[in-house]
Order: C-alpha cells, then sequence, then structure tokens
C-alpha cells in the first residue's frame, strides 16, 4: 500500500473501533461465518419491493475482513441477536478511492 493507503486504514480501524458493532457474516445459502466488525446508517428507511414495504437501512464493512459479501448475505449482530440481510450488491463508495470498505443495503429480518 503507499503511505497515503497505509494512513487512510489506519484511520479507517480507529472509525470501526469507535463506532463498529461486531458481527458474524454468513453468506448466501450458509456455510462458515466470518467474524466481523460493520457500521450501521441507524436511519430506517422504507422501500418498496415488489409491492410490499419494508424498512432497510446501510452497512459497511472493511475489505480487510471480508472478502465478497453478496447479495442474500446476512449479519448476525453479536449483542442483540438481530440478524440484517443483504438486499442489493454490495459496492465499494465512490468516497472510497482506496477500496478499503463494502457499502450494502440491509434489511432486518
Amino acid at each position: 500500500m503507499s503511505r497515503f493507503a497505509d494512513r487512510a486504514a489506519a484511520a479507517l480501524d480507529a472509525q470501526y473501533a469507535e463506532f463498529g458493532d461486531g458481527a458474524i457474516y454468513t453468506p448466501p445459502g450458509g456455510g462458515a461465518g466470518v467474524a466481523c466488525t460493520v457500521i450501521r446508517d441507524r436511519e430506517d428507511r422504507e422501500i418498496g419491493m415488489r409491492g410490499a414495504a419494508m424498512q432497510s437501512g446501510v452497512v459497511e464493512v472493511r475489505r480487510s475482513e471480508l472478502a465478497a459479501p453478496a447479495k442474500g448475505g446476512s449479519f448476525a449482530m453479536t449483542v442483540g441477536g438481530e440478524t440484517l440481510t443483504v438486499i442489493d450488491d454490495p459496492h465499494t463508495p465512490e468516497d472510497d478511492p482506496e477500496r478499503l470498505i463494502w457499502r450494502m443495503t440491509v434489511s432486518a429480518s
């Protein structure tokens, strides 16, 4: 990594240490879970899906912890027991030129 990328990763690590929540990610269809730390956008959004409204939110996870999250995967939160299901394809946000995080929309199930 470049010096800038190293500094960006260190800043991101500090952000996740302060604001992150522990979770276990399970890929679509099951398989071995992966422990990770996520940052949740706690603003609930109501979205329409096939004629039904549902609550959704946004989750970000570091690529260094989770190589390839996928639509249909889920995050079991270690505190509170809530399960969040990924409802869109994970992507790297435009404001992350170093490609350090995944961002995805999730719904509580």
